[in-house]
C-alpha cells in the first residue's frame, strides 16, 4: 500500500477538476455527462449521478461512508444497477496499488459498457489517481467525485490530469510502503 504525503495532502484538498457547488451540476449541466462515459467516487455523488440521470455510470466506487461516518442504507439496492461487483480494502489515506490496479486490468476490456460497482473496504478517497492512470490511457471519460462541504468535482480526463495523478501516485511510490497485514481493516 502507498501512504499519501502530507504535500500532496494539501494539494488534493483543493478541487482537481471544475467544482459545481449546491445542485449545480444536476440541474444545469448534466448533458456534460451524458456525452461521455463516467466514473463516480463517493457514496453520495454515485446516489445523485443515479437519482439525476436514472442510469448507472460506466464505474462507481463507493465505501458505504460519507466523511468517514457509516451510513447504512442510503444505497440498497444499488448492486443490482450494475453488471459486475467487485471488492477491494484501502485503508485510509493510502492506495492499495497492487490490488487496485488489478481490479482496473479487470475492468478495462469491458469499460466503460460493462457497469462495474467497487466496494471498497475502508476508504475510497484517494483511488481516483489510479483510475486517472490506468483507464484514462484507453478511454476518455469524466471522474466525479465529493469535494466535502464545497460540491461534486468534474475531472474531464486529459493530459493535465493524468500527469498530476501520476506525479502524485509516484511520490506515494517514493515512499516506503505500508504492509497490508499489519493494518488489516475489517
Amino acid at each position: 500500500m502507498l501512504r499519501l504525503p502530507t504535500w500532496a495532502r494539501q494539494i488534493l484538498s483543493k478541487p482537481i477538476g471544475i467544482l459545481y457547488q449546491g445542485d449545480s451540476l444536476w440541474k444545469n449541466h448534466s448533458h456534460i455527462l451524458s456525452k461521455k462515459p463516467t466514473v463516480t467516487v463517493g457514496d453520495i455523488v454515485t446516489r445523485d449521478y443515479i437519482k439525476n440521470l436514472g442510469k448507472a455510470p460506466s464505474l462507481a466506487v463507493i465505501d458505504g461512508k460519507t466523511q468517514r461516518t457509516i451510513e447504512s442504507g442510503k444505497l440498497s439496492g444499488i448492486d443490482e444497477l450494475f453488471d459486475e461487483t467487485k471488492e477491494a480494502t484501502n485503508l485510509p489515506g493510502t492506495i492499495n496499488i497492487w490490488e487496485i490496479r488489478a481490479i482496473l486490468s479487470e475492468i478495462l476490456p469491458g469499460f466503460p459498457n460493462i457497469k462495474t460497482l467497487l466496494k471498497v473496504y475502508g476508504e475510497e478517497d484517494l483511488l481516483v489517481l489510479p483510475i486517472l492512470l490506468t483507464l484514462s490511457a484507453h478511454i476518455d471519460f469524466n471522474v466525479l467525485y465529493g469535494q466535502p462541504n464545497m460540491g461534486v468535482v468534474v475531472i474531464r480526463t486529459n493530459p493535465t490530469s493524468r500527469a498530476l495523478a501520476e506525479a502524485v501516485t509516484q511520490a506515494m511510490e517514493a515512499n516506503i510502503p505500508i504492509h497490508k497485514e499489519k493494518h488489516k481493516e475489517k
